[in-house]
């Protein structure tokens, strides 16, 4: 019997390592989302056009999670063990891998959309109230489109320009998610300035909830878009010269840090939630502390 050899057994065991980490946060990434996803469904945070687009988000970042769960679940155990169907266990951990990219793509664009109809809702604040779902149902399909397009990009190229598209298409959603974070940045700044300038006085009813209604869903928003960005960025910039300086594809898993988004997402709309809840019930009490007095 042929004993391992000791670089050998460490590339094993740095895999199971990496295997186990990943799974541990996907797994628990994907019931947190759940959870979320099913709390955002019946919440009155956002009107029906945003609400959809982030319910979206959620699930095609629970995509991600998964196909990333299976996908390293496959994986690992080919690479740990020797089995006569390594191809079909290839292809199938190929299959969810893409369904990472997927779920990853989507919820970019789904992202950069909410930004789009939350400045659409700023500056029709007047009269958005009434407007129909069109606008969101059209936005939601071109972020599965652009999704779509993606891989359809990656999975009809040639081995050649493989990696060359997959760097352009992971760079061009860094572009979109960075102007994702400055139209959300913008948008919070001219709706705080109309909610305290003069002109509020003169406007409709409808008008003022529409404004305070943006700032509280740009204010869950933002923090969000920043949390993925700043994920996404540190792959795009350490990955390419991780695999440059060492020559292995497999060192990419290593840095890979999207999976904690996976966490992240979840926990932080919960903090933020939590946050704004207390700031209700504080400004309440003062509220009713004034008028005692």
């Amino acid at each position: 019997m042929n004993e391992a050899q000791p670089e050998e057994v460490i590339s094993k065991i740095e895999i199971a390592a990496t295997a186990a980490g990943k799974l541990l946060v996907c797994g628990s990434g994907v019931a947190l989302i759940a959870f979320i996803f099913r709390r955002e469904l019946y919440s009155k945070h956002y009107h029906s056009n945003a609400k959809c687009l982030l319910l979206l988000h959620y699930a095609t970042v629970a995509l991600s999670a998964s196909g990333m769960f299976i996908s390293t679940s496959v994986q690992a155990y080919t690479s740990l063990t020797t089995s006569d169907r390594a191809i079909v266990f290839w292809v199938f951990a190929k299959t969810w891998f893409y369904a990472y990219v997927y779920g990853n793509c989507v919820s970019m664009s789904a992202m950069f959309s909410l930004g789009i109809e939350r400045a659409w809702s700023t500056f029709n604040a007047h009269n958005y109230e009434n407007t129909k779902r069109k606008h969101g149902i059209f936005l939601f399909i071109i972020s599965i489109l652009a999704g779509a397009i993606c891989i359809g990009l990656l999975l009809f190229c040639s081995r050649a320009v493989y990696f060359d598209i997959a760097a352009k298409i992971m760079y061009s959603f860094a572009v979109i998610e960075v102007l994702s974070i400055a139209i959300f940045t913008l948008l919070y700044v001219y709706n705080v300035k109309w909610r305290r300038s003069q002109i509020r006085v003169f406007a409709t009813l409808s008008h003022k909830y529409q404004v305070d209604e943006n700032v509280t869903a740009i204010s869950r928003l933002l923090p969000v878009a920043v949390v993925q960005t700043i994920c996404n960025l540190f792959n795009c910039i350490v990955t390419p010269i991780l695999v440059f300086q060492t020559r292995k594809t497999r060192s990419a898993d290593y840095i890979n840090i999207m999976p904690l988004y996976y966490v992240l997402l979840p926990l932080l709309t919960l903090w933020i939630d939590r946050k704004m809840q207390q700031s209700r019930v504080k400004g309440k009490r003062e509220r009713e502390n004034e008028v005692v007095r």
